[in-house]
């Protein structure tokens, strides 16, 4: 068992965040980012909406970080 298998039997058929259990909008998450870890504790059920939402909020942060990196480098 595998992927979205392993989410499903640890979280159900629905997003973990909003609860939507449109089986056409969910997809499995990695949480640490890793597309090559699949075990059962990484893998979480998200809707699309949740899914894209969580990595926009964390481009957003890098990117926030690598600003303010950059502006306070000259003084460093």
């Amino acid at each position: 068992m595998r992927g979205f298998a392993y989410a499903i039997k640890n979280g159900g058929l629905k997003c973990f965040i909003c609860g939507n259990d449109n089986p056409y909008m969910l997809i499995v998450h990695h949480k640490n980012h890793n597309k090559n870890d699949n075990t059962k504790e990484n893998l979480v059920v998200l809707c699309a909406n949740c899914h894209q939402e969580h990595h926009w909020k964390n481009s957003i942060r890098k990117s926030k970080d690598l600003v303010a990196a950059q502006l306070i480098a000259p003084y460093i």
